[in-house]
Order: structure tokens, then sequence, then C-alpha cells
């Protein structure tokens, strides 16, 4: 029996992978060879292949696979293998794979004629080459050596088998995606040659024609840094692009060739994004499944827009368009989303697979989302007196909406007391005579008193508060100082208290002035509201028209009164369910250092 090869040891398998990432990883970068990359998926095989001189295989779906038990090859014929198996992606060769050995012979060579004229790594040793004095096309060869039958001796790069295999249909046109390298490389060169330098990008090119066409988008786009960087889009694994709006960076792929109209979509779809505060509306939503929901909604824009739709083309990797979300704003389609996040998850934005296209989302707020917004307004008012043609209804709602920022949350809830909490006022009676009334003998003149306890305990509402620690303690000092303050200048005597958390704990009537020295802290737990709201329903002491008001973070319990009531809630939280109930959304003041706004003092200057 003949001996079985020793396997290398496990530091010599090692440091082939290495040597295999780093040649993937070069290539990545090449102009023409890095957006066939971008597409194609590497596999280091960790097993003994049945052709010991394999070094790579790719298949119709795009999987290249590498054998990391050659120790011996050196990272630049790593290039040049992995770049050969791309190459026949590219050329279309691995569609007819079925051909046979020849059909595989004839494609090895014309592949390793253009990699060695283009200078990519360095061919192996024992592969075959194109004969001298033979067509380079692989048509030609093929049909010659069937003919004669005498096809150049040599390996393919899996040693005397094929080295390519159909597996299925394709996953994305490899043909397409070669064409458009070679056309931006080309762009590129004339670029550099004419001197005009890095301005004659595509990206730069799209941004211009919005600032010089279409001011709606272009308002916005002239303000966002375009970011070509292929190890930061390796290192966020972004795809095609993503939008940071509160740094102001488009980032764009450049191993992702786009056409140029393609690249138009991007930018505009980058630029309502940002324009839109997509990044600051999200609050407590998840980030994906909320830039999925955005996505959905501006596509649907950018599809209904004349001239934007004449212009520009949608990547067919990375675009959300359904007519099921057609003229429902982001939230909306979020929620109908949220219902199967594990469906959601498996779609594809411009970043890629389940990573949202929209970053920053979790940095603080920042001048740049307001920033943002003001340009998006002053483009369409520019749109609007230039007449550049109508734009979807859904999206003038958007714009007029955001246009007017909402009222503050003390507002609000002063808003909900002057309709919900009347006052305590002073009551006309002549049964006590005024104290003018001797001056006028003739005339009755009546006394404005104050009612008496009873009627005055008929203007009060009920307060259930959340103790279980999911309030920021800061939230409830401001609350329930705002409230004092409301309560006793509607002259309100007592607020009805509930405190629930780990237990709960009925405070009665409070004095509206002392209701911050009843600070109660209960044990941290999940707060139940219900049972809270029940006892303010059965108290006999509690006016049975009197309004509650529930302070809670979230989630709550669904909360069943016949009772007017009000939520108020953190606003980056939001109830699990629908309730024609009215929600008073906490914000805290952002001072202009949480925004970046520096001082003018002395010391920054």
């Amino acid at each position: 029996m003949s001996k079985q090869l020793q396997p290398p040891d496990e530091k010599a398998l090692k440091f082939s992978r290495e040597r295999i990432d780093r040649a993937w990883q070069e290539l990545r970068k090449h102009v023409l060879i890095g957006p066939l990359v971008q597409r194609a998926r590497l596999k280091i095989v960790d097993y003994q292949p049945q052709v010991a001189a394999m070094l790579t295989t790719v298949s119709s779906v795009g999987e290249v696979f590498a054998n990391s038990f050659s120790i011996k090859t050196t990272q630049e014929e790593w290039t040049f293998a992995l770049a050969h198996s791309l190459l026949h992606l590219a050329f279309g060769h691995v569609k007819f794979a079925s051909k046979g050995i020849v059909w595989n012979i004839a494609c090895d060579c014309i592949v390793n004629e253009f990699l060695h004229r283009m200078r990519i790594g360095q061919q192996p040793e024992g592969l075959v080459k194109l004969p001298t004095g033979m067509p380079n096309d692989e048509d030609k060869l093929f049909a010659i050596w069937s003919r004669n039958g005498s096809p150049p001796k040599g390996n393919t790069t899996n040693g005397t088998a094929v080295d390519m295999v159909s597996t299925g249909p394709a996953k994305a046109n490899w043909h397409d995606i070669f064409a458009r390298a070679i056309r931006r490389a080309a762009k590129e060169s004339l670029a550099a040659a004419a001197g005009e330098g890095a301005e004659m990008g595509p990206a730069h090119q799209a941004r211009s024609w919005f600032i010089k066409n279409y001011p709606l988008l272009g308002a916005v786009a002239q303000h966002l840094k375009i970011v070509e960087d292929a190890k930061i889009c390796e290192r966020m694994e972004i795809r095609v692009a993503a939008v940071n709006p509160r740094r102001r960076e488009l980032i764009l792929n450049p191993g992702w060739a786009m056409e140029d109209a393609e690249m138009r979509y991007v930018v505009a779809h980058a630029s309502l994004h940002a324009g839109l505060m997509h990044a600051a509306r999200r609050k407590d939503r998840d980030s994906f499944v909320w830039s999925v929901a955005c996505d959905y909604c501006i596509n649907g824009w950018l599809a209904k827009i004349d001239l934007l739709r004449r212009s520009c083309i949608a990547p067919k990797e990375g675009l959300l368009l359904s007519p099921l979300y057609e003229g429902k704003p982001p939230e909306e389609i979020y929620d109908e989303l949220i219902q199967n996040p594990k469906l959601t998850r498996k779609l594809s934005t411009f970043a890629g697979e389940a990573l949202p296209d929209i970053l920053g989302m979790d940095l603080p707020p920042s001048v740049s989302d307001r920033f943002l917004l003001d340009a998006l307004l002053r483009g369409y008012q520019i749109h609007a007196e230039s007449g550049k043609g109508p734009l979807p209804h859904t999206l003038l709602d958007e714009i007029r909406s955001l246009e007017k920022p909402p009222l503050p949350w003390d507002v609000v809830l002063a808003r909900w007391f002057d309709e919900h909490v009347p006052p305590v006022e002073r009551m006309r009676t002549y049964g006590r005579p005024s104290r003018r009334q001797s001056s006028t003998p003739e005339i009755a003149r009546p006394r404005y008193v104050w009612p008496d306890e009873e009627i005055a305990q008929r203007s009060t509402l009920g307060l259930v508060i959340d103790a279980s620690g999911a309030l920021p303690a800061s939230m409830l000092t401001q609350v329930l100082g705002a409230i004092s303050t409301y309560a006793v200048s509607r002259n309100v005597q007592r607020v009805r208290m509930v405190y629930t958390g780990g237990e709960l704990r009925d405070l009665g009537p409070i004095a509206a002035d002392e209701m911050l020295q009843h600070r109660v802290s209960l044990p941290r737990s999940t707060p139940l509201l219900q049972p809270a709201v029940q006892v303010l329903d059965d108290a006999r002491d509690f006016p049975g028209d009197a309004p509650i008001l529930l302070i809670t973070g979230m989630p709550p319990d669904r909360v069943s009164t016949q009772r007017t009531h009000a939520w108020l809630i953190p606003d980056a939280s939001r109830l699990p369910y629908k309730t024609d109930a009215t929600q008073i959304r906490y914000a805290e003041e952002v001072g202009p250092e949480a925004l970046g706004v520096r001082g003018q003092g002395p010391a920054a200057r």
C-alpha cells in the first residue's frame, strides 16, 4: 500500500490562510478586479482536496474556493489565482463549464494572458499559457482544439481538472460589473490626464448634477462630504453606500462600480435620508428596521418623481421598493415591519444585508440634523418657485410637518390642563354683601368668594407614576415640578397620587405645592399601571369625571378606563399599542455643548 501524505502542521496552514486573505484584500483595491471581489465570496477550504495541485475553483454563484493546503504558494501567486477565478465570472466562462476540459483550457489561456498583460500577481508554474500565433479568443481556441484534439499542455488552477463549475443561476451580472469597472477606470485615467483631479469622479459629478438641475436635493447634497475609502467600507461592511447625517458624510464603496445614473440615485436616496432627519427621528426604534422603513418610503417617492425617474436608475442590489407601503410614512411602515422582525432582517439595504444605510443614529443630537433640514426647506422653496415639477403628496406632507417643529412637552402639558382640568374660580354670591355695598344702598352688590372645600375638590386630577426605575430621576423631577406649577396656577388644591412599581402605593390627595416632597421609592420591577388606574376608578373620594395622567417609562401594560386620560412618556419611547389618548412626549432640553455649539467667549475665541 502507498503511504498517505502527511498533512502540513497548523502553523503552516495558518500562514497559508493569511497569504490568501492578504491577496484577496489586495485585489479588493484593484480598479478592475475590486468590483468583482465586492460581489464574490471567498471560501478557504480547511480539508485536503481530492486534487492535490488545486489552487482555486469558482462556481457560477460567485463562490471562490481556495486551497490553503498549497502552503508553498506565495502571496503574488495567490493574487494571480484568485483574480483568475474572478475573471472566469467576468468573461462569462462559467456559464459554459459543461463543455469540458478543452473549453476550460481555452478559457484559462485567455484569462492568463489578460492577467499577464495587466501585471496582476505572478503566474504560478505549470499553468497553461496561450500558444504563440493562436487567436486571443476562447471560442476560436475551443473550435480548433476540439477538431484536432491537441490542446496545449499545462494545468488549470485545479490541476488537471476543471477549475470552474456551474452550480446555479448567477446572483450578479458579472459581465456588466466588469464592464462598468472598465468604463470607470477609463474615465479616471482621462480625468487624471486632463488634470481635472478627483472632482471628475462619478460621485462628485452626480452631486453637481443635482446642484445644477434639481435644487430640492442639491441643497442637501452640497453639504454632504463624499467619502470613498475602501478600508472604511471594508471595516464597516458597507457594500454600496451609507449616509451619516450627523457627520454630514456620504460613504461610497469605490469597489462597487456604478453607472452615472445609479450614482445619481444613490446620492438622491442619501440626501433624502439626511434632509428628512431620519437619524434623529429613530428614537428607540430598532435601527435596521427603521432604516428599512425609511428606504421603502424614499424609494417609493423617487419612483414617482418624473425627472428623477428619467435621469436615475436604482441599483439592483439593496433596492427596497414595494407597493404594500406606497403612500405611508416611515413610522407607519415601521409598525408593520416590526411585526415580523426575523423576516425583515433578511432584507438588504444599500449598506448590505441586515445593515442600516443610515449611520450615526446612536450619536448624540447634533446641529447637523436641523442644518440639513433647513437646507432641504430652502431647496423646496427654490424647487417650487422654479417649477421643477410636482412632488408626491406624502413627501410634501413630510416636509411641511418638519418645517414647524413640535411644541415643547410642557406647552402640550399646559394645553392638556386647559382642556381637562378646569381652574378653581371665585364664585359670585348675593348671600354676602360686597364691601362696597354701603356706598350704594339701593343697588345690591354681590361678593366674590372661594368655593367650599367639597366643591373645590371636584377640580382635581389623578397621577399614576411609574416608580419602577424606568423613568430618569431628572425627568420625574421636572415633570412633577411642571404639574405642580400648573395645578397651583389653576388654584387646584389637591392632586391624587398613586405610585406603582414592584408594589402599589396610594398616597391619597396631596397638596399641589407639596408634590415634590412626596417622592416614593419602590422595589424595581416591571410596572403594572392598570391596578393603579383601577384604584382611582374605585375610589369614592375621587371625582368620577376627574382625568388621569399616566407618567411612565416603557413598555407599559394596556390600560382600560372610562376616564379621560393622557400619557406622559419619554420622547424616545413609544406605546406598544394604538390609543386615542393624548401622548405627551418628554424631551430633555439639550444645551449648546450637547449640540456641538461652542461658546463665543474669550476662551472660545
